[in-house]
């Protein structure tokens, strides 16, 4: 089983990681992928892209992360902290399931990133904090959860593969987004070879497509 200090460990490097990948590519952190719209009409049997990278942007995907670890995982910690049997039972909680549950509502693209960055920074210096209060004989108590009953260490767990899931997006954006490998590139030189074949294609999909590139490069 691992300890608390592995998942110490964890919880500082991933926020790293994370925050690293708004450094990169920066002027086109809140742009959603392109990928989802445009491979699906252009090159429908490479629609994969599109899972590969996601509908949202690294802004909303930062942001989604945020609501996650602030109305969800944070808030479990106090079941171990606090000695509270069920998730239920967390003061609040109702209203934090509700907030999480609506996130679309409340995402906003003009959110400054620096204000994502910061939010994020607190989140993760609380959970930190309560990592460190907490000794490896919680990590296999188990307790009422969002999830049923597991322990502290699913839990955990979770919250790491959830940074995972949408921190690899996040980097495959910020790597991926120009450059002769960027996928843009690519659907470009696929269009192309198919014209230059005599196919035809959607070409106002192509114009538009042409559009985005130039105007996010």
């Amino acid at each position: 089983m691992a300890t608390i200090s592995f998942y110490i460990g964890q919880f500082s490097s991933t926020r790293d990681a994370i925050l690293q990948t708004l450094h990169r590519n920066p002027t086109n952190i809140a742009v959603a992928p392109p990928f989802d719209t445009f491979c699906k009409k252009l090159w429908p049997e490479n629609e994969p892209y599109s899972r590969y990278f996601g509908s949202w942007s690294r802004h909303h995907l930062l942001y989604h992360l945020i609501s996650y670890e602030r109305d969800i995982a944070l808030p479990h910690f106090q079941l171990w902290l606090d000695g509270i049997d069920d998730y239920r039972k967390i003061p609040g909680q109702r209203q934090r399931d509700a907030r999480y549950n609506n996130q679309a509502t409340f995402y906003d693209p003009q959110i400054p990133v620096n204000q994502l960055i910061a939010e994020f920074e607190q989140i993760r210096r609380h959970q930190l904090e309560s990592l460190q209060q907490l000794s490896v004989d919680h990590l296999s108590d188990e307790k009422e959860t969002l999830w049923g009953k597991t322990s502290l260490d699913w839990v955990l767990t979770k919250t790491i593969a959830h940074s995972f899931e949408h921190g690899t997006r996040m980097y495959r954006q910020a790597i991926y987004w120009n450059g002769s490998y960027a996928v843009p590139t690519l659907l470009k030189q696929h269009v192309e070879q198919l014209l230059a074949a005599g196919q035809s294609i959607d070409m106002s999909t192509y114009n538009e497509f042409l559009d985005f590139i130039v105007t996010h490069p």
